[in-house]
């Protein structure tokens, strides 16, 4: 038999049918759920989330962002890893936007080392295209290459930005050994030009930027054209 739980109260004896939500064991039967919203075995009075069952006293933390455990902490002593926005998606996040966390938020990525996070262009697998200005591979310099004045400097490639082709021109019958790539590197046309006037058909690229690199020999230059 049960004994009473409160003497001092008739209204809370083994007897009694337990009132929900009144913060009261009126049932005096602790496995009676009492102002427990969510099912834990915590009522109202210590659960600090009476809506979610992974939240009560004691409870263990979570990589989720809440203080599982009641005490106004949020998902302390679990492994952490350094995390870095990526703003244009490129697979590289930029340092200064560095956070640690047990999982990464949404837009934040393991890699960090952009130089210019607001550019897809740009990030420590980009090419480096020569004499341009802009440091593509975040290396801090751009590259610097006479050939692109000496050895190519007869060159002519036009219309850039083009549609479907374009055009590479050069004065002497040349055999000229040509590769298209994308902003990754990943080599998506390879040719040979011997032509003083040679047309290059591009129509199945998707618009955007790519890397036109033509060598002579051991002579290399780098361009960059765009597919509209």
């Amino acid at each position: 038999m049960v004994d009473d739980c409160d003497d001092m109260n008739a209204s809370i004896n083994p007897d009694q049918i337990e009132i929900m939500y009144n913060g009261i064991d009126d049932d005096c039967n602790p496995e009676t759920l009492d102002d427990d919203l969510d099912q834990d075995g915590f009522d109202l009075v210590d659960d600090c989330d009476d809506n979610n069952h992974t939240v009560y006293p004691d409870a263990p933390e979570l990589c989720d962002e809440i203080d599982n455990n009641c005490n106004e902490a949020i998902d302390e002593g679990l492994p952490t890893l350094t995390y870095y926005l990526d703003n244009d998606n490129d697979g590289y996040g930029d340092d200064s936007s560095a956070i640690e966390r047990c999982a990464p938020p949404d837009g934040y990525i393991e890699t960090g080392n952009d130089c210019d996070d607001s550019n897809p262009s740009i990030n420590p697998d980009a090419i480096d295209i020569p004499n341009n200005g802009i440091d593509e591979d975040c290396d801090g310099e751009d590259l610097i290459s006479a050939v692109n004045d000496i050895a190519f400097s007869d060159l002519k490639l036009y219309p850039n930005p083009f549609n479907d082709v374009f055009t590479i021109e050069q004065n002497e019958n040349r055999k000229l050994q040509v590769e298209i790539m994308d902003i990754t590197g990943r080599r998506i046309y390879s040719g040979v030009l011997t032509s003083r006037t040679n047309q290059v058909a591009l129509g199945e690229l998707k618009s955007g930027v790519y890397i036109l690199q033509i060598a002579d020999g051991d002579k290399v230059a780098y361009f960059k054209v765009v597919k509209e």
